[in-house]
């Protein structure tokens, strides 16, 4: 498991993962388990059981190349083939991604040895768990206890969440209580926590100009917390507002350097922010709204929206 706060580098981390393994010849799948996400995710999974090229050309060319006969070809060529009956089921999924939602073990037991048998090394990412629905849980939590009954063979899984406490659903709670009772033994947990501070510092004042630049970094970071996704909010909320403008003829190799208010101007703003990235967010959609009302050009609201 990945968990961490939000905007803090979670899934950042779960790409630079992604890129590593797809290097080294791991065959790797995504998903993002949200609240609208049903057990169709699972479909992933089977993907990554057919040849790269194949797999890549045919969703390229989507319903034209998908025929229950042709996968049933393809499946039935495979190492570890199954009967006739669980080809036509696999295929089936494939096709139109209905699963059995009332009795969905049979099929899970079907996929996990499908995968297992495989002699590729698989890899299946999840995230956004903390918010995944009921369905999509149990249906998880199934395939999870299905490969651990068929031995894991060369079958990876990260399952990315976010851990604030206000973020965590029911369901992933229960999955949570689920794994470190029965697979905890497997199970190993990457906190992703915020950025140092003193390097954060640094970074900055390479990149500003202040009279004031080891106070207003100090504030600028401390109120960061460490998260970047909230630092970068935070400096385009800086420059909506005309508190950070660039400075002409110092672009660098590190980049464009920005002169900044005065101290107390930005102390004064950067108190009314929120602390957390989606409240920091919703000031920003809020100014860029204010704006639209006072005549503010359509171009300049579109690049603002777009920036958020």
């Amino acid at each position: 498991t990945v968990r961490g706060e939000g905007g803090i580098g979670k899934t950042y981390l779960c790409e630079r993962l992604a890129r590593l393994a797809t290097d080294k010849g791991i065959h790797v799948a995504r998903s993002s388990l949200t609240v609208e996400t049903g057990i169709g995710f699972i479909s992933e999974f089977l993907w990554l059981l057919l040849p790269s090229e194949l797999r890549h050309e045919m969703k390229s060319l989507g319903d034209v190349a998908m025929t229950e006969d042709f996968l049933n070809c393809v499946l039935s060529r495979m190492p570890n083939a199954l009967n006739d009956g669980a080809c036509r089921a696999i295929a089936q999924l494939l096709l139109t991604e209905r699963y059995p939602v009332e009795n969905i073990e049979p099929t899970m037991q079907t996929i996990a040895r499908l995968l297992v048998n495989t002699t590729k090394p698989l890899l299946f990412i999840a995230s956004n768990c903390q918010r995944i629905a009921e369905a999509p849980a149990h249906a998880l939590r199934v395939l999870l206890a299905a490969l651990e009954q068929e031995g894991w063979g060369n079958v990876r899984v990260i399952l990315e969440y976010r851990d604030t406490e206000e973020s965590i659903g029911y369901s992933w709670c229960a999955i949570m209580q689920w794994l470190n009772r029965t697979i905890g033994h497997r199970c190993h947990e990457i906190v992703v926590g915020p950025l140092e501070k003193v390097k954060l510092i640094q970074s900055l004042k390479e990149v500003m100009v202040s009279s004031d630049i080891n106070e207003a970094t100090t504030l600028i970071v401390e109120k960061a917390g460490g998260n970047p996704l909230y630092l970068s909010n935070l400096f385009r909320a800086l420059s909506e507002n005309r508190l950070l403008n660039t400075v002409a003829g110092t672009r660098t190799i590190v980049g464009q350097k920005f002169s900044l208010a005065s101290l107390p101007a930005v102390r004064d703003f950067v108190t009314t922010l929120g602390d957390h990235v989606e409240t920091l967010l919703c000031d920003r959609i809020s100014f860029w709204h204010e704006r639209t009302l006072t005549g503010a050009r359509s171009g300049a609201i579109a690049i603002g929206l777009n920036a958020i």
